[in-house]
């Protein structure tokens, strides 16, 4: 069963805090073909100097830009290739499957290269003989959160799951179907407009998927180095690599284990109560998102405050508070279960979710 997104959150929350907490308390200021399916848009074999630390993060950042870039194009191309009427829509819409089906393998290949050019940099800071002086070792894993998990995942996140994924429900969803209401039987208009539905939910889903376990391995691989590198003088990165992620393995099967269990004897969940609905979404639900956005909102405020005053003791205080109130609200939104929404709560939880991450994506850059 698919389960909402609010514990990832709040574990960014703690991540964004926390970074932001040391970088003020340690560091100074400062060609298209009609009716063709997509194909491969991106292939390895650029040269750049992989003994150069600076040149390795900049193939990091140039690849996550030439992959988010062609698949932009590639949906435009596609948009040109389905056509603009229903009729177009309902004989070419296998394309807009080949272009969803093109970003996930897309996705796979730009965060294994991501893996593989992280650990070439991370062998470059071990090996290089100034990593005996921390200020050496912090500044370059600075520059890594910075390029990596800062700015070339907002990159991915910015490109495809909100303006690719955004013009994608504008285009099929909310235009070309939605303007076919008064011309095509309703039985027959509202089976199609379901499945366009379900497709781009379930797309924006795999993606925001892929986007949040990346960002998650990446800021972990991160806290790996910088922890061995500053704090255990341990500079073996396949060795740190090789532990990192059997810890994330044991941790992912515990995850899964207790989800088992959960499932097999969980109570009914808030879905499951009765109450009047407008326009397909029950109150109780409602209320539910705009408090969770207003929670993070007011999260997002502190952080900003927090950033100015590192030190302050009162904002400290407050961050206690904060997190035992996170923990709340997030066992309250862990009952909700996406597959036992209407289609209007989906795309009314997608609505608070992108402008919730959104928020702390701007809050942590």
């Amino acid at each position: 069963m698919k389960k909402l997104a609010a514990l990832f959150l709040a574990i960014l929350m703690v991540f964004s805090l926390v970074a932001c907490g040391e970088t003020n308390v340690d560091s100074p200021p400062d060609e298209q073909e009609t009716n063709q399916p997509p194909s491969a848009t991106t292939a390895p074999g650029r040269e750049y100097d992989e003994t150069d630390p600076a040149a390795v993060l900049g193939e990091i950042t140039n690849d996550f830009s030439d992959v988010t870039t062609s698949l932009t194009l590639k949906l435009e191309e596609t948009f040109t290739a389905v056509g603009t009427t229903y009729e177009d829509y309902q004989k070419n819409k296998g394309l807009v499957d080949e272009w969803i089906a093109l970003v996930l393998s897309e996705s796979d290949a730009l965060f294994t290269r991501t893996k593989e050019n992280s650990i070439v940099y991370f062998k470059l800071i071990a090996t290089d003989p100034d990593h005996k002086y921390s200020e050496f070792c912090d500044e370059a894993l600075d520059e890594y959160y910075d390029t990596v998990y800062d700015k070339a995942m907002d990159e991915y996140y910015d490109s495809l799951y909100d303006n690719a994924m955004d013009d994608l429900y504008d285009e099929y969803y909310d235009g070309i179907i939605d303007d076919a209401y008064d011309d095509v039987k309703y039985e027959e208009w509202s089976n199609v407009s379901s499945e366009c539905y379900k497709t781009w939910s379930d797309a924006s889903s795999a993606i925001y998927k892929k986007w949040s376990d990346e960002s998650s391995y990446v800021y972990g691989l991160w806290s790996a180095m910088s922890s061995a590198f500053c704090w255990n003088d341990n500079y073996d990165v396949d060795a740190i690599v090789a532990e990192y992620d059997k810890k994330k393995a044991e941790e992912e099967a515990n995850e899964d284990s207790e989800n088992n269990t959960d499932n097999e004897t969980k109570e009914p969940t808030q879905s499951e109560n009765t109450g009047d609905a407008t326009d397909g979404i029950r109150p109780e639900f409602k209320e539910a998102m705009d408090s969770y956005e207003a929670f993070y909102t007011e999260y997002c405020e502190f952080m900003i405050e927090y950033s100015e005053n590192p030190t302050d003791l009162t904002l400290l205080a407050k961050y206690s508070d904060m997190l035992v109130k996170a923990e709340e609200m997030n066992e309250a939104f862990e009952a909700w279960d996406e597959d036992e929404l209407s289609s209007e709560e989906l795309k009314y939880y997608l609505d608070v979710n992108n402008r919730v991450m959104k928020m702390l994506v701007d809050v942590s850059g």
